[in-house]
Formats: structure tokens, C-alpha cells, sequence
């Protein structure tokens, strides 16, 4: 949230980042931290888990042999966007080479 108030300050101020440095005040910063972190608050599990689509029953059941158990169903990782989209991404290729080695 902050990178993105630097871009929008940034556009305000004319795309001129050479000639003047983009500066956002620490007021800003810690009114976007606040925001952010009530949001966190309102990401929630529901306690019910519904059955999965038969086309993704082998992703979802990739997830769950993969994420680690914490005895919390409301866990939620704790990782990086970054680090989520590689774990995915991984997870993806996985599944991809079983079902090749199945079908080979």
C-alpha cells in the first residue's frame, strides 16, 4: 500500500522522478498502515469447507498434503506474495508431472 501512495504521488507530481524525489509523509505511512491492518482483520476461513469441483479434487488435495498443519483451521501462511505465486506455481508443475507419469 505504501509502494502504491509512492506511485500515485509520483503521477501527482508529474512522473519527474530524476529532477525530484517522491516523498510521502510519515502521516501518510501510518494512516495506510492503519487502514491495512484493520483490513487484515476481515480475511476470514469459513468453518465449513465445501466439497471441491471434481476438475481440481488433485489441486486441492495438493494444498492440503502441502500446507502445514497447525491444528488452527482458521491458519492462514504467513509468506510473501511472491513466495505464495512460486509455491503455487510449484505446485502446478507437480501435479502436471504426475499426470504426465500417469499417462505415459
Amino acid at each position: 500500500m505504501i509502494y502504491a501512495e509512492i506511485g500515485h504521488q509520483l503521477r501527482r507530481d508529474g512522473l519527474d522522478s530524476v529532477n525530484k524525489r517522491t516523498v510521502v509523509s510519515t502521516t501518510r505511512k501510518l494512516m495506510l498502515l492503519a487502514s491495512a491492518w484493520t483490513q487484515v482483520h476481515w480475511i476470514r476461513v469459513s468453518a465449513h469447507t465445501p466439497q471441491p469441483l471434481e476438475a481440481i479434487v488433485g489441486l486441492v488435495q495438493g494444498c492440503r498434503d502441502a500446507v502445514q498443519q497447525t491444528g488452527n483451521k482458521a491458519y492462514f501462511p504467513n509468506r510473501a506474495m511472491p513466495q505464495r505465486v512460486a509455491w503455487m506455481l510449484d505446485l502446478l508443475e507437480r501435479r502436471e508431472a504426475e499426470r504426465l507419469g500417469r499417462n505415459a
